[in-house]
């Protein structure tokens, strides 16, 4: 400071025109849901293999037109509350007709299965949603 250097402004991000300059807009939520939905496809994948195969099918089966339609919406607490509740209701539908076992460890199965499968829908509605209401001049 006491010899007289001044240092320059800083500037926002995004200010200079230059492509290399300008935030990637888009980039870093793709690139989390993307991870997210890796994941939550694994753990799908690992209850529907250690657990129950019938209601994770099921939950998939009904939760996923209404995560595919939902995402269209304009607001998304009705499409993400039933989409939450077909899935769980999916989960239970398929481990008590379709699973093995007593009634408690079906109904437990049931619930393992909705926790897994009802939040990657809900991830899943939420990146389809992201997509559709991006704006047309946004890079991806």
């Amino acid at each position: 400071m006491g010899s007289g250097s001044i240092t320059p402004p800083v500037r926002p991000p995004g200010s200079d025109d230059a492509p290399e300059n300008r935030p990637p807009s888009g980039r870093f939520f793709a690139l989390r849901a993307g991870r997210a939905l890796v994941f939550g496809f694994i753990v799908v994948a690992l209850v529907a293999w250690l657990v129950t195969l019938p209601g994770v099918v099921a939950a998939v089966g009904l939760g996923a037109p209404l995560a595919w339609l939902g995402a269209r919406r304009r607001l998304l607490i009705v499409p993400i509350l039933a989409t939450l509740v077909a899935a769980a209701v999916g989960a239970f539908a398929g481990v008590l007709y379709f699973g093995g076992g007593a009634v408690t460890a079906r109904l437990l199965s049931g619930l393992l299965a909705a926790v897994a499968v009802a939040p990657w829908l809900v991830v899943v509605q939420l990146v389809l949603w992201g997509r559709s209401h991006r704006p047309p001049d946004a890079s991806a």
